[in-house]
């Protein structure tokens, strides 16, 4: 028996042995673009089903299916899903092929788990699987919404597989950021309530992103010492950027108000400029992080309705403004630190403008002699 015992200990050595050598030393195979293996098919996927079953807290869709609120949750779908799950206008969404497993394409196979699962991965992702968690990005409301649709995709009305063929046409259409024009930045800014010191630092944020469009670490690397008056107008010294590039950055006197706002409430008088903020409101010393810049833009985005806005498009939207006004091209290279006037170029979009031609805006007139020496040439 005692013989017995020991050789299932150490076959059970072996085989774990074996097992954590064949991974340890590269025999796994981690190329996304294999197809999906029979032992994960058959172990894998209902453990997963098994997991989520456990975990998923039994509660109800507190929204109700109305068309209304399917339309809000395509919305969201449209905006953060489709690319991967496919849409009305294409079932199949080939980058989804790209991932291990493959994404679901719900349009071809309906998804038929229970609300509370579908909100349960929706909320906390899948590991090792490409799927994000969206608790932080997405409200309860908006979870519950986009839920309902998933539920309801196979079986919805008219009117909203309208809307939604409209939505899907619009993919693709415009590469420019839904906050592109002075309006939609200043309905942005104007999101961020400054009756709270969270509040006032993340109008801060958002200013500066708009105004200055410093990138998201340059953001959280800036300190009160770098703000500071050049030929009698604030601005950002020793900016560091990308390649080790330092630049100064003009800073318009709204944006520096949101900032001098910032600071004399919370009482930052040196180090980094924008700090992170307790639950209770109470100043920390700790400087923010990058994630921080994210979820507010994100977070204030969506009260005016926009859903697939990150920092970075913000930094755009400075660029197109400035250009709007009438800006030099260098001159926002120079604001931006961009290595050379061509990256500025494809960064902005820049189209040639027939209809309003640049060199239709100096006056050089022929005198009428010439047009009576060629005309008696002719």
């Amino acid at each position: 028996m005692l013989k017995f015992l020991l050789g299932i200990v150490v076959a059970v050595v072996v085989v774990v042995t074996a097992g954590f050598c064949y991974v340890r030393f590269g025999f796994v195979d981690a190329r996304a673009d294999l197809p999906v293996d029979w032992l994960e098919s058959k172990i894998a996927m209902p453990a997963l089903d098994a997991a989520v079953d456990r975990r998923a807290p039994e509660t109800h869709n507190p929204i109700q299916p109305t068309d209304a609120n399917l339309v809000a949750g395509m919305k969201i779908y449209q905006s953060n899903c489709a690319g991967c799950h496919g849409d009305i206008q294409h079932s199949h969404a080939e980058f989804g092929d790209g991932f291990y497993p493959r994404a679901p394409q719900f349009v071809e196979d309906a998804p038929d788990m229970p609300e509370n699962q579908n909100l349960y991965i929706i909320q906390h992702g899948i590991r090792l699987s490409g799927m994000p968690a969206w608790k932080k990005t997405l409200s309860e409301q908006e979870t519950w919404q986009v839920t309902g649709f998933l539920s309801h995709m196979d079986k919805l009305s008219p009117q909203v597989s309208a809307d939604w063929k409209k939505a899907a046409d619009m993919v693709g259409v415009s590469s420019a950021p839904d906050a592109s024009t002075s309006e939609q930045a200043q309905e942005l800014l104007n999101a961020a309530s400054q009756a709270t010191p969270c509040g006032r630092r993340d109008a801060a944020v958002i200013g500066l992103l708009l105004g200055c469009g410093p990138r998201r670490s340059e953001t959280v690397k800036l300190r009160l010492d770098q703000l500071q008056l050049r030929e009698s107008h604030w601005v950002i010294v020793d900016m560091v950027g990308k390649g080790g590039r330092l630049r100064t950055i003009p800073m318009p006197a709204w944006c520096k108000g949101l900032i001098d706002a910032w600071v004399r409430e919370t009482g930052v008088t040196e180090g980094k400029v924008f700090r992170r903020v307790s639950k209770t409101g109470t100043r920390q010393g700790e400087g923010v992080t990058t994630d921080v810049v994210w979820y507010a833009v994100k977070r204030y985005a969506k009260r005016i309705g926009i859903y697939h806005l990150a920092p970075h498009d913000l930094r755009r939207t400075c660029a197109r403004l400035c250009l709007e006004a009438g800006g030099e091209l260098e001159q926002i290279q120079l604001l931006l630190g961009h290595a050379s006037v061509q990256t500025t170029e494809r960064y902005i979009g820049c189209r040639q403008n027939l209809r309003e031609a640049v060199n239709d805006r100096f006056r050089i007139s022929p005198s009428n002699r010439m047009f009576t020496e060629s005309t008696a040439v002719a």
